[in-house]
């Protein structure tokens, strides 16, 4: 739940007690909602802790729970302005003139603890294969054919670069054998991302054999402190871009 407001700190703690002030209001004549809504964020995490996880966990599995996670922070926000307003009248006698005040400071506190994660979210370097797809679009050749190891690689070169539109894309998976049949005499670009395995390092020392000197590499280098809610870490891997040419 840190993950998908403000992080470990203070903003989440305010958000953490919203959240409990919102549940504890919404007892008081919306049970059946309460226990559907009980149920709807406790039954993931009992299932999730309860399976043996193959891989890392990222708050991304759960997004499906942020909706009805701030639908009670916000049950709990109005919640506090009404009871300031119930305060108000009990000890000072007269009608609660400046209602809406204390939801409208809420608010603003909420929107205070939000903005650093929001902006360490956008200042973090993602793979950047943008800057790839515009490299390989502005330099590759009639004929020359674009090697990728995922289908959405492709998808990724091909928006950010309408003009590999026209290009050969081939797609050969990481712990498979190089296709015989590429065509390095015309010339062969070979982008995708630098993972923990250094399979395109493996990949460089391979082609400097086929292409006989003639291979040029860019690396594309992206990084981040994981702050961006679900991010995973392969989100920041570097993209490299060889391309190979049969000199001979």
């Amino acid at each position: 739940l840190a993950g998908w407001s403000t992080g470990p700190g203070v903003g989440s703690l305010i958000f953490l007690m919203l959240f409990l002030v919102g549940f504890l209001a919404s007892l008081r004549n919306q049970r059946t909602q309460v226990l559907l809504a009980t149920s709807w964020m406790v039954v993931p995490f009992v299932a999730l802790f309860a399976l043996p996880l193959q891989h890392r966990f990222y708050p991304r599995y759960l997004v499906f729970l942020l909706p009805l996670y701030l639908m009670v922070v916000a049950k709990g926000l109005t919640a506090c302005d009404g009871l300031v307003a119930w305060t108000w009248e009990k000890t000072r006698g007269e009608k609660y003139r400046s209602y809406r005040l204390a939801l409208a400071l809420g608010l603003v506190v909420l929107c205070g603890a939000s903005l650093p994660p929001l902006q360490r979210y956008y200042a973090e370097t993602v793979s950047d294969w943008r800057s790839a797809a515009v490299l390989v679009g502005s330099s590759i050749s009639p004929g020359e054919t674009i090697v990728v190891s995922r289908p959405e690689h492709q998808v990724a070169l091909l928006r950010y670069d309408g003009r590999l539109e026209a290009a050969e894309f081939r797609i050969v998976r990481r712990r498979d054998p190089l296709p015989p049949d590429l065509q390095y005499q015309e010339g062969v670009w070979f982008v995708d991302k630098e993972g923990r395995g250094s399979e395109m390092s493996q990949l460089e020392d391979e082609l400097a054999g086929v292409a006989e000197g003639a291979l040029f590499k860019t690396v594309f280098e992206g990084y981040g402190d994981h702050t961006a809610p679900g991010a995973g870490e392969s989100m920041f891997f570097d993209v490299w871009v060889l391309h190979a040419v049969d000199a001979g």
